[in-house]
C-alpha cells in the first residue's frame, strides 16, 4: 500500500474514533440531562411553599418544566408571570383545585402525580415513611401491579433504601405454549383499615382566603368534617357557607359575632344563639344542631340555652388546639397527630395558610395511623 494509501487510512480511523467519541459524549450529556432533570423536578415536588406570579427562581423553571411536561403551554425560563399563571390556573381547573394561579402544596402534589404518571421511571428507591401504595398512585399503577412486578409476597413490607421496578421489563417471546400461572393478587387497603374515629372540626369561618382550599382538600381525600360557622360571617359570605352545606359537611354554630358568651344572661345568650342559627339556616337551608362557644368560654348557662334550641355543645380534646400559634405546617400535623385519640374531636380554624398547608400531610399521618374520619351525629 502507497504512502497515500496510509493516509487515507489513517485520516478514516481517526475520524471514526473522533465520531464515536462525539457520539458517546451525546448520549452521556443526554443522559446527564435526564437525570438533573428528574433532581430538579424532585426538588420542585419535596418542596414546599408557595410559588407565585413576580418570582424568578429554579423553583418556577422547575414548575415550568413539570407544567411543559404535562402538556401545559408554558415556557421554562425561571420567570412567574402571565403565561406561567395562566397554565398554573388551568392546570388547577383541570384537576378540580381551587383556582387562584399560585403553586401551593395542594397544586405541586397533583402535579407530581400527573408528571409521574406520564414519565414514570424505570426504578424507584422507597424513602423514609413511604408505603407501596402512596408509590403505585404516584405512578398511576395498582398496588397489585406494583407487587406483581417485584415479587412481593407482602405488599406492606417495603423499607426505605428498596429499589423498586416501576416499568416491567421486556420478556423474550417463548415458542409454544406457556404454563399458565395464577398469582392471587395481595388484598391491601390504601391505609389501614380504619379501626378508630376521629373528627376533624374547623372554627371561625367562613373565610374568604381558606374555607374553598380546605374543602378541595377535604373533597379530595374524601374526609367530612364539622364547620363552626359565625353567624355575621355566613351573611357576609353566603357562597361559601352553601359551598360547605352543598359538600356535606355538618355545619355548627360558633356564635353570631365571635365574642364570649360567658357571664352573660339567659336571654343575652339566647338572643346571640338564635341569630347564628337563624343565619346559618336561611342561607344554607340546614338547621345547625352543635354549638361549640366562642374562645371556649362555656358555663352553665350557655349549655341549657343550647339545649333548648335543640344544639348539643361539643368542644374538643386537643387541649390549646392544633394550629393557633403554629410556627409551620409540619408543627400543626405534629401537634394534631400527638393529640390524636379514639373518639377524639380535633380543632382547627379557619383563616391560617398553616392549617391549609398542613391539612394534606395531617389526613395522611392520621389515616396511617389507622383512623377513619367521623361527625357528630344528633
Amino acid at each position: 500500500m502507497g504512502s497515500i494509501g496510509w493516509r487515507r487510512l489513517w485520516v478514516t480511523f481517526f475520524t471514526t474514533v473522533i465520531i464515536a467519541a462525539f457520539s458517546g459524549c451525546v448520549v452521556l450529556c443526554a443522559v446527564r440531562a435526564v437525570l438533573a432533570a428528574d433532581r430538579d423536578l424532585s426538588a420542585l415536588f419535596s418542596s414546599t411553599g408557595l410559588i407565585r406570579r413576580g418570582d424568578k427562581n429554579d423553583r418556577v423553571r422547575y414548575l415550568q418544566e413539570a407544567l411543559h411536561a404535562c402538556g401545559y403551554n408554558v415556557a421554562p425560563d425561571g420567570v412567574f408571570g402571565p403565561l406561567t399563571e395562566s397554565a398554573v390556573r388551568e392546570f388547577q381547573r383541570d384537576r378540580g383545585l381551587y383556582v387562584d394561579g399560585i403553586a401551593g402544596p395542594a397544586t405541586i402534589r397533583e402535579l407530581e402525580k400527573l408528571y409521574y404518571k406520564a414519565n414514570p421511571p424505570d426504578k424507584y428507591t422507597v424513602k423514609p415513611g413511604e408505603t407501596l401504595s402512596a408509590i403505585a398512585g404516584r405512578y398511576g399503577m395498582s398496588v397489585e401491579t406494583l407487587a406483581r412486578i417485584n415479587r412481593l409476597s407482602n405488599p406492606d413490607m417495603v423499607y426505605a433504601g428498596q429499589v423498586l421496578l416501576i416499568s416491567k421489563p421486556e420478556e423474550p417471546e417463548v415458542e409454544g405454549p406457556r404454563a399458565p400461572t395464577y398469582e392471587p393478587p395481595p388484598k391491601v387497603q390504601p391505609f389501614p383499615f380504619p379501626e378508630r374515629r376521629i373528627c376533624l372540626t374547623f372554627d371561625d369561618g367562613p373565610d374568604l382566603t381558606t374555607t374553598r382550599p380546605i374543602l378541595a382538600i377535604l373533597r379530595q381525600y374524601g374526609v367530612k368534617a364539622t364547620f363552626f360557622l359565625i353567624g355575621e360571617k355566613v351573611l357576609s359570605h353566603p357562597d361559601l357557607a352553601r359551598e360547605i352545606a352543598r359538600d356535606g359537611h355538618v355545619l355548627g354554630v360558633h356564635g353570631f359575632e365571635h365574642k364570649s358568651l360567658s357571664g352573660l344572661s339567659a336571654s343575652e345568650v339566647r338572643r346571640d344563639l338564635m341569630k347564628a342559627r337563624d343565619a346559618i339556616r336561611e342561607v344554607t337551608g340546614v338547621t345547625p344542631y352543635l354549638y361549640r362557644p366562642p374562645f371556649g368560654a362555656l358555663d352553665q348557662t350557655q349549655v341549657v340555652e343550647a339545649a333548648k334550641l335543640d344544639m348539643q355543645v361539643t368542644m374538643w380534646t386537643n387541649i390549646g388546639g392544633a394550629d393557633l400559634g403554629a410556627a409551620s405546617a409540619e408543627e400543626v400535623t405534629t401537634r394534631t397527630v400527638t393529640a390524636a385519640s379514639d373518639g377524639g374531636i380535633i380543632m382547627l380554624h379557619e383563616g391560617l395558610p398553616y392549617t391549609v398547608e398542613a391539612l394534606p400531610s395531617l389526613i395522611e399521618a392520621l389515616a396511617r395511623l389507622g383512623y377513619g374520619f367521623q361527625n357528630p351525629v344528633r
